[in-house]
């Protein structure tokens, strides 16, 4: 519904959905060997577009997780390679891990926190695309044997990607899931997008930012600061609802009704 409580469904052509499905290839790289665990609800188009209906068109296995109370149990069960949260799940998990770090003996705790620090250092120049000198590497070499692999066998031995949509993610808990070898991917979008119009991409993630938009997708940003998008992955309007149509869109451009900038 809407501000003014008037119903607005918001019908997705199956051009709108393959639209989605053939920008997320480059971006969310997955085949018949990657399992995905599932808990968000279905009809929630993040989870049904990009979860169910992409590992479908991939090939992936797809675990449905008992509820978001199960979760932690199911991860060991199913031993996803990838996963879409909505940051407070991320958090739980960060949450979990640092009590265990901050737990640790002194000795074993400097050198975890030191080893984070080298892996953020190492998405930080990544995304700004500089080169990583050899004392860099050097460090990173031992930061990955002592500390980084066991963080990561600890969250999930096969866990290589986190998407994040839903909600601003907590910039410390994705500095942390980069940093030690997860790649955490924060994305935006809205139902009436189909889900994602933009989203991080693994070789370079830039904390703080929800990435660049989609292949197929237009982007700007009106004088007034409102985020504006075109595309074939844009909802052609809302049911039955020809005053709420007209009130979203300037020409071919959707109005999100979100501030943004570049």
């Amino acid at each position: 519904s809407g501000t003014t409580g008037v119903p607005k469904g918001v019908p997705l052509t199956h051009a709108n959905i393959i639209a989605v499905l053939e920008d997320i290839k480059p971006v969310l790289p997955l085949d018949e060997n990657d399992v995905y665990l599932s808990y968000l609800p279905l009809s929630h188009v993040f989870e049904r577009i990009c979860g169910e209906i992409y590992w479908i068109a991939k090939g992936g296995t797809c675990a449905f997780a008992e509820s978001i109370e199960t979760m932690a149990r199911n991860m060991v069960e199913a031993e996803p390679s990838m996963i879409l949260v909505v940051p407070r799940v991320l958090d739980r998990i960060y949450a979990k891990v640092k009590a265990g770090i901050e737990g640790a003996d002194d000795r074993k705790r400097k050198l975890i926190e030191w080893s984070i620090k080298i892996g953020q250092e190492m998405v930080e120049r990544q995304a700004e695309k500089k080169a990583v000198g050899p004392l860099l590497l050097l460090k990173f070499a031992i930061a990955e044997k002592f500390a980084l692999s066991k963080l990561r066998e600890k969250i999930g031995p096969n866990l290589r990607l986190v998407v994040s949509g839903g909600a601003p993610a907590t910039r410390e808990t994705l500095s942390f899931f980069n940093a030690i070898g997860i790649s955490a991917l924060e994305g935006y979008g809205l139902t009436e997008t189909s889900a994602p119009s933009n989203v991080n991409r693994v070789d370079c993630v830039r904390m703080g930012t929800v990435g660049p938009t989609l292949a197929s997708l237009e982007q700007r940003i009106a004088e007034d600061g409102e985020i504006l998008v075109k595309g074939p992955s844009i909802f052609k309007g809302y049911y039955n609802n020809p005053e709420a149509t007209a009130e979203a869109f300037e020409g071919e451009w959707f109005k999100t009704g979100d501030i943004g900038h570049f």
